[in-house]
């Protein structure tokens, strides 16, 4: 155990595979601009978090002493003993307050990891919802302009029995054929990014598995199957109340 060897060093199963070590290997560690030369002598799983999601190694006190001339700690991990009871934390909090120190959980750190992700994806949703308003008003406008330029070919239709009703249905549909397209190559170029995005970040140190995104893609899909004919209602009415003669004598 570390306790038994001084210049021992428990190091974490990733980081010793990173590192190409086995128990018994020394290997050399630099801190405070000094190099010390130490003994595996174990490969746990990690203890200490770090930057790089590795773990961090596990030295003696002694160590670091004799290593760093260092005799002050920033934060000092408490781990249970198997067994302990519900009082543990409560009990730890207590002890900790007397010494002027705070005990701090890992479901308090993750919950607090948790709450900014949190704010942060409700900003990014926020902007989101914003593109989809703009997008929203582009499709009005398309579909707008699109009607104004159709207005003898609506006319014509309405002259030959077609009723206001199915001219409002066929805006609505074309808009509806737009929706789906717009979702579908848009959909088909997000998973493309999303999957060249994550390969590019990813690492032996920070993997970043890619998930298929199954539900969104179904709430993409329905979006634009609902939003955009939603959008088109007044375009699609301006279309059906147009004047028969009015739209026949409109010259392109």
């Amino acid at each position: 155990t570390l306790a038994q060897a001084r210049a021992g060093v428990l190091v974490p199963q990733r980081l010793a595979a990173a590192w190409g070590v086995r128990p018994g290997q020394r290997i050399s560690l630099r801190a405070a601009d000094r190099t010390i030369e130490l003994v595996v002598v174990g490969v746990v799983s990690p203890v200490f978090p770090s930057d790089d999601d590795r773990g961090a190694a596990v030295i003696s006190w002694a160590t670091l002493e004799a290593w760093t001339g260092e005799d002050d700690w920033h934060y000092l991990n408490v781990l249970p003993a198997p067994g302990a009871d519900g009082r543990f934390e409560q009990r730890l909090s207590e002890v900790a307050a007397l010494y002027g120190l705070q005990a701090v959980s890992t479901d308090q750190i993750a919950g607090a990891i948790q709450r900014s992700l949190g704010r942060v994806l409700g900003l990014v949703q926020a902007m989101l919802c914003v593109g989809v308003i703009i997008a929203a008003l582009a499709i009005l406008n398309t579909m707008l302009l699109n009607v104004y330029d159709r207005r003898r070919e609506i006319g014509l239709l309405r002259a030959t029995g077609m009723l206001p009703r199915q001219v409002a249905a066929l805006v609505l549909v074309e808009a509806g054929s737009l929706g789906l397209l717009a979702a579908l190559v848009g959909s088909a170029l997000g998973l493309c990014l999303g999957a060249i995005t994550l390969r590019l970040a990813e690492s032996p140190e920070l993997p970043a598995p890619y998930v298929f995104p199954s539900g969104a893609l179904l709430a993409v899909g329905a979006a634009g199957l609902l939003l955009v004919p939603a959008t088109c209602v007044y375009p699609a009415l301006r279309a059906a109340r147009l004047n028969i003669v009015q739209a026949l004598g409109h010259e392109r």
